[in-house]
């Protein structure tokens, strides 16, 4: 199974437990990856998680592109099987990352801990877990049983309309016209 993070690799997210996830499961004989594209703002996070990842033994299962060139990276996304949003629970991530539209947009298996802009925004649509144990079951049923999880993916996309870039524009347009209007 081919994961894929994208984002840069600082605090705010939870490599930690992804990558007991993943050991887990190698463990248990799955072939599971990971390509994290992108780097890190200070590098201090980015060289604790390449500690872990050499500790767990697994630097032929992880991949780190750095930043590529925001055209490239849906090819990146797509590749995958899940995509990954891995947000701690703290103040900074309580906004309606990006990120998940994308992966999103892209059909993609989106799992994330139960972040509240998150699940007010996506519900459903998004695969919620908690903890290494959380995760690493997770995992192991889209495993198990991906077709499932693949049509929920795509279905996904069919929701997300409102969040268009040309819904959106059409919205400001509308609020700065009427606040034009209003000072008239």
């Amino acid at each position: 199974m081919a994961l894929v993070c994208v984002g840069s690799v600082d605090q705010w997210l939870d490599f930690e437990t992804v990558l007991e996830a993943i050991h887990n499961l190698r463990c248990q004989g799955f072939a599971v990856s990971l390509t994290v594209v992108g780097s890190s703002h200070g590098g201090y996070y980015l060289k604790r998680v390449k500690r872990l990842i050499k500790d767990y033994e697994m630097e032929r299962h992880i991949l780190f592109t750095g930043f590529v060139p925001y055209r490239l990276v849906p090819l990146f996304v797509n590749a995958a099987d899940v995509a990954l949003a891995p947000y701690r629970k703290i103040v900074k991530n309580d906004v309606t990352p990006l990120k998940v539209l994308e992966y999103l947009a892209c059909q993609k298996i989106v799992p994330s801990k139960r972040i509240p802009e998150i699940s007010k925004r996506f519900g459903n649509l998004v695969n919620f877990y908690e903890g290494v144990a959380g995760l690493t079951e997770f995992l192991k049923a889209i495993s198990a049983n991906r077709s499932d999880f693949g049509k929920k993916a795509i279905n996904a996309r069919e929701n997300l309309a409102e969040y268009s870039w040309d819904v959106l524009a059409r919205r400001y347009c509308q609020i700065l016209e009427s606040a034009a209007a209003s000072r008239g």
